[in-house]
């Protein structure tokens, strides 16, 4: 009962259409909203559910209609206007109609310990001063009857054939105070390149000063501004950077845009140079995929790519997918990124993924240095010169890499430093998106969706998210889950993995 339609005078419902560019035969509906003064009107939300135990996140803008003063508050108002700390209701900006960003999704409760939901996160990242956030207005459990799952309480029946944990989940919703632009929708590679910016500052922040770890970056969950900024969203996954108590059994993370460490070891605790190296993922998969390249990389060729680098699912091992084979090789060979991209235009872009991307070759070679290669390095007299530099070289290299990789300091000079470069094109822009499917690209009608979607989600990508409780045990390395749906499982095979953080 918290969604019910719209009922709204005929001059209400034209303009609420009209603000939300929503087409007169689409339905509209009133959400309800813990903690908000008012109600928020839009379309259904978009990507319908794929999954019956997942999160379900589903984001959409709205208009918020604040509710009409009574004749008690209008005589206050005259007399004694109210405080701002009194109600969130008295911000001058949430007094009228105005946009807004709803989240709604499930959100998992886990049995062992409490988990902070995201509202309160925000209001944590809110008090340091985090920047290149959006701003929380209020968030919630919405409550109510069915408002919380109860399948992990039949997950271990008798006669079920599977048996498996299952993360029990509480209805909830958040409203956010900004209404951006998919990251995908770059007006330029310099807006996409400080769409990632202004991401990884506040990631950076978040993590240096708040020590919250954000865990889950991803196209949909960097927005951009009207401005070109980017903005980091979706800290439902934030995790405390001292908390080492896994919480769920699936991984934590998109799967395309996961580091091929947490891939190949579903188990491992997730740390900051996971999301760093997601930071980069995210780049390189933008690219490849929206930024116009030479007809020598051809879109059977792009779409090759990003299949084999994102989407493929090397094995499953005791129910858990295991993957980032091919992105390990990459980085290990120092040919991440492919090398048959290259910008049609030219640009700074394919020198600042190159140069992003070289510490990463360190973290994946297949020997690190030794203890007895260090002492040689030391001890000169035992070695030809060229071949004492040559070892040398690869230590020391090896070392700056990893110190490199400690912290995001030297990542975000990088793209500032990249951002200062006067080559940039200004007639760039993100072409249509390529189906990976099939090779060809998107017509305009396949990459719209219902009217009302201003801004993409992290949800086109929630299925893959849990992708261990939807994949075959067989060792397909053709199998790919994909951004629009999760591969499918034969009956009777296993769930889940072991170990999660």
């Amino acid at each position: 009962m918290s969604v019910l339609p719209a009922e709204l005078g005929a001059d209400v419902e034209e303009r609420v259409r009209n603000n939300l560019n929503v087409k007169p035969e689409t339905p509209l509906f009133r959400y309800t909203v813990p903690g908000l003064n008012g109600y928020c009107y839009g379309p259904r939300p978009p990507y319908p559910s794929r999954s019956i135990i997942g999160r379900t996140t589903r984001t959409l803008p709205v208009w918020f209609i604040p509710p009409p003063p009574t004749v008690e508050q209008q005589h206050i108002k005259q007399e004694t206007p109210l405080k701002q700390e009194e109600a969130p209701a008295c911000d001058p900006r949430w007094a009228i109609e105005r946009p807004a960003y709803l989240k709604d999704c499930w959100r998992f409760i886990s049995l062992s310990h409490p988990v902070q939901p995201e509202h309160e996160i925000y209001a944590m990242l809110h008090d340091a001063n985090t920047p290149n956030i959006p701003q929380l207005v209020c968030g919630g459990d919405v409550g109510g009857p069915g408002s919380e799952t109860d399948i992990h309480e039949l997950a271990g029946a008798p006669w079920l054939c599977v048996k498996l944990k299952v993360t029990p989940f509480v209805h909830y919703r958040l409203v956010l105070d900004v209404v951006g632009r998919p990251l995908t929708s770059f007006k330029c590679t310099k807006e996409l390149v400080r769409g990632i910016l202004g991401a990884m500052t506040a990631h950076w922040f978040a993590y240096n000063i708040v020590k919250v770890l954000h865990r889950d970056i991803s196209p949909g969950n960097i927005i951009l501004t009207k401005d070109g900024e980017g903005l980091l969203i979706d800290w439902e996954l934030a995790k405390k950077v001292d908390e080492n108590v896994a919480r769920r059994r699936e991984r934590t993370g998109t799967w395309q845009f996961m580091s091929a460490v947490l891939l190949r070891n579903p188990g491992m605790k997730h740390t900051l140079q996971d999301d760093i190296e997601s930071f980069l993922h995210v780049l390189v998969w933008a690219s490849i995929k929206y930024v116009p390249a030479t007809d020598a990389y051809s879109t059977a060729d792009r779409g090759d790519d990003l299949r084999r680098l994102f989407d493929v699912i090397d094995y499953v091992e005791d129910g858990a997918a295991i993957g980032g084979k091919t992105k390990s090789a990459a980085f290990a060979a120092g040919i991440y990124p492919p090398t048959n991209f290259k910008p049609k235009r030219p640009s700074p872009l394919l020198g600042l993924l190159e140069t992003f991307s070289s510490p990463f070759k360190s973290r994946y070679i297949a020997k690190p240095p030794t203890e007895e290669e260090r002492t040689l390095v030391k001890g000169e007299t035992q070695w030809d010169n060229q071949e004492w530099r040559r070892l040398y070289d690869g230590v020391s290299l090896y070392d700056e890499h990893m110190t490199v990789l400690k912290t995001s300091e030297w990542f975000i000079k990088t793209l500032e430093k990249a951002l200062q470069l006067e080559s940039w094109p200004s007639d760039d822009k993100a072409q249509k998106g390529l189906d990976t499917q099939t090779g060809g690209l998107y017509t305009d009608a396949q990459r719209s969706r219902k009217s009302g979607q201003l801004l993409t989600s992290q949800s086109q990508w929630e299925d893959s998210k849990s992708m261990a409780s939807a994949v075959s045990l067989k060792r397909e390395a053709s199998a790919s889950p994909t951004p629009e749906g999760p591969t499918k499982r034969p009956r009777g095979t296993p769930l889940g993995s072991n170990t999660r953080n």
